[in-house]
């Protein structure tokens, strides 16, 4: 997707699919133009004394028809380019745009705010615009400020004021009793003063001339500048790499000689007078109002499935009816940013030993004590607090706790379970059961064992830049979690620089049977990923010239607050006794991020029960947005089924329990989407009905996975796109496209698609 003013406010009202939300705030990080027009769109939404277009204006920007057809997506191509330009140029358009879309887009998450008025707020109403239209002139107080001025003017001309014919109520001369009087010439004082000020802009510009001529004999000199010095090697050499590559059986290619000291640049004579040249680029350059195309992407190679591809690589799709004008990102690829709460450098590394809480994010482990911290076991860990020889860790949705082991420190992504134990050598060990961290160190060679999956090593050296870890737990649509074990992907990549790996046991120990693809021992370069799959649990895959993961990259400014304060409020309700009691009050809360941030915490413990609930809401109190419910399915329930089979049986008794009455058997059915199998065996027609149901939680899952069997860009083609929280009467259009579909039988998972 292309970031356009289009798609700019379809993020900035948060009305994209999550996917998409996400893709779009990384381009909106990324680029430099954007953030200064989100910072406008907040800044002319606010400005209350900003005047709007007339309601008959004429033109391409004024006229309402324009802006309709522009926010219905119908805007001819010929007249889609010229209409953002003057939205970019101009305030008042751009804030008529933006608050139209906004107002559309809330009333689409909320129909209810269009709903009729009732009698009293009718009545309410209508008394207000009575009052504020009514003739000023039944006013009492209007006549007597009328009185008063008329009384006032009549006091200055009575005294030989000025005369205003302007003003509405004034007195003429001959009313008043005083003669008209002829035109009165100008005093002698008047004319004195205009002679001085003549003199003395003559005397002015005369003294400015002879200073002119004084300086013409010299010229300004230009210092050369001065020369630059020799570029020194300051690059950090790489640790000593073992014997072994860490590619087996393959050779890297020789590179090219560097010397270590470049050559020092020779000095370029400026030339002996004349002004100096003009700048490349001035400062201070406003806003482009030509915003293109995106720069192009350097070819990389294929995208390993481990990991989710990335947004700039992806094919951008064209927006309908032509394309926008494009924000432009900047040509070199942006560093990420740190999320929210971590700082650019690291925390200085503790003494050896010294295992500490050392972020101020909200952080679970397991009680030591059974049955101490209630049903689950879990309980909060303070900052600064010790850690015990083996932790098992819980990050929370919207935390991003770090702890500090052997000098080394690992901050938890949300969503993360952990373990933290040591070798028998007493090296700090990292297993990440699902999830993802980020290690980082600045110890002169720190030591840190990771086990990811059946990917388990040690780093011997090489974690003064950030290495990532991440496991993922995946099972297929249609699959029984009891039969079939979830598939497992574990990445280990570097950023900045490269580390020395070695592989080895659970405890440390040299490994027994090296994973195939890789050597024994070696040096994994910068920009490299290892990456394992259960599906071929014997070797591993080292991949060269990868960026770094999109999730390492801080969510947008707005984003970032909210979930701030989600983690906030969870860190409050968290120090309650026991954990789930404040939990499930917090779920309870009136801002639906602290909800969502409640529920998915308690799905994390095995509990699933406020989850399914809220899934299930459809009352105007608790009703999630879509993005809301998509946000919180998202990252909830995929997990909760590839668990385990514990955790999927916890689930379907959950929707049995707190789901739509009777129909929990269906809402399990929908979570785990439908294979070829299913959907061939009448699952298709399953699901098409499934859109008229009258369970909103039901509707919402039926177009989500029908969106997901076949291309995302189906929707698009629909006479209406489909929306679960519209009227019938809204999606009938839609839903009939959606038979058509099925009768033909294109809703199937191996075909292309529904196609027009």
């Amino acid at each position: 997707m292309r970031l356009t003013l289009r798609t700019l406010l379809a993020w900035f009202d948060s009305v994209l699919l999550p996917a998409e939300q996400q893709a779009l705030g990384e381009k909106v990080a990324a680029s430099s133009a954007a953030p200064q027009l989100i910072a406008r769109l907040r800044d002319v939404m606010e400005r209350s004394a900003l005047a709007a277009p007339r309601p008959v204006g004429r033109g391409l920007a004024a006229d309402a028809n324009t802006v309709a057809e522009y926010l219905d997506n119908t805007l001819p191509a010929d007249r889609l380019e010229p209409f953002e330009r003057i939205c970019i140029e101009s305030d008042m358009h751009l804030a008529e745009v933006a608050a139209c879309h906004g107002a559309l887009a809330e009333i689409a998450r909320n129909p209810s705010v269009a709903a009729p008025l009732d009698p009293v707020a009718r009545r309410r109403l209508l008394e207000a615009i009575r009052h504020r239209t009514q003739d000023p002139r039944l006013d009492p107080e209007h006549e007597a400020a009328i009185a008063n001025a008329r009384s006032l003017r009549a006091a200055l001309q009575a005294a030989g004021g000025p005369q205003d014919e302007s003003f509405p109520w004034s007195v003429s001369p001959a009313a008043a009793g005083r003669p008209v009087a002829g035109r009165r010439r100008a005093p002698l004082a008047a004319w004195l003063s205009a002679v001085v000020a003549v003199l003395l802009l003559a005397a002015l510009g005369g003294l400015l001339a002879w200073s002119v001529q004084r300086g013409s004999g010299g010229r300004l000199a230009v210092a050369p500048p001065s020369a630059p010095p020799a570029v020194a090697d300051r690059e950090r050499p790489p640790p000593a790499a073992p014997s072994a590559p860490l590619v087996a059986a393959a050779a890297p290619p020789a590179a090219p000689a560097v010397p270590s000291q470049p050559a020092a640049v020779s000095p370029v004579e400026p030339p002996a007078e004349g002004p100096p040249p003009p700048e490349d680029t001035p400062t201070g350059e406003p806003l482009p109002a030509t915003l293109d195309s995106e720069p192009p992407v350097p070819a990389e190679p294929p995208i390993s499935a481990v990991e989710p591809p990335l947004p700039a690589a992806a094919p951008a799709p064209r927006v309908p009816q032509g394309d926008a004008l494009a924000i432009a990102a900047p040509a070199v690829p942006v560093p990420a940013v740190e999320p929210a709460g971590t700082s650019a450098a690291p925390p200085a590394a503790p003494a050896q030993g010294a295992d500490i809480v050392s972020g101020a994010g909200l952080l679970l482990h397991k009680a030591p004590e059974p049955g101490a911290a209630g049903r689950s076991g879990w309980k909060p860990l303070a900052q600064n607090a010790p850690l015990a020889a083996r932790e098992q860790l819980l990050a929370p949705p919207y935390c991003h706790p770090e702890v500090t082991v052997g000098g080394v420190t690992i901050r938890l992504e949300p969503n993360t379970l952990a373990t933290l134990a040591r070798d028998a050598d007493g090296t700090p060990r990292l297993e990440i059961v699902f999830g993802r961290a980020v290690v980082r160190s600045n110890a002169a060679r720190p030591r840190l064992g990771i086990t990811a999956g059946d990917l388990v090593g040690v780093v011997t050296d090489g974690l003064r830049e950030q290495l990532c870890v991440e496991v993922a737990l995946e099972r297929s649509a249609g699959t029984d979690p009891a039969t079939e074990p979830s598939r497992v992907r574990a990445t280990v990549a570097t950023t900045k620089s490269g580390i020395a790996w070695r592989q080895s046991q659970a405890d440390g120990s040299a490994a027994t049977q090296p994973l195939a693809g890789m050597a024994a021992e070696g040096f994994l370069e910068a920009g490299s990923r290892l990456v394992w799959d259960s599906i071929d649990p014997g070797s591993v895959a080292v991949q060269a010239g990868r960026a770094q993961p999109t999730w390492l990259a801080a969510p947008p400014a707005a984003v970032r607050r909210v979930q701030q304060d989600a983690a906030a409020a969870l860190a409050v309700k968290a120090a309650v006794e026991p954990l789930e009691k404040g939990l499930r009050e917090l779920s309870r809360h009136p801002r639906a991020e602290n909800r969502i941030a409640a529920v998915a915490t308690l799905a994390l413990l095995g509990d699933y029960d406020e989850l399914v609930a809220l899934l299930s809401a459809d009352t105007a109190d608790r009703q999630l947005q879509e993005g809301q419910w998509r946000q919180l399915f998202d990252m909830t329930v995929p997990l909760a089924l590839a668990r385990g089979v514990n955790a999927a049986t916890e689930f379907g008794k959950a929707c049995d329990a707190r789901g739509p009455d009777g129909k929990g058997a269906d809402l399990l059915a929908l979570a785990g989407g439908f294979d070829d199998a299913t959907l061939a065996d009448g699952g298709d027609e399953r699901l098409v009905a499934a859109l008229d149901a009258p369970e909103l939680v039901l509707r919402r899952l039926a177009i989500r996975e029908l969106l997901a069997i076949t291309d995302p860009a189906a929707a698009d083609r629909t006479p209406h796109p489909y929306r679960a929280d519209q009227s019938q009467d809204l999606r009938r259009d839609s839903v009939a496209w959606w038979r058509k579909q099925c009768a033909a039988g294109r809703i199937r998972r191996s075909a292309a698609g529904p196609t027009p």
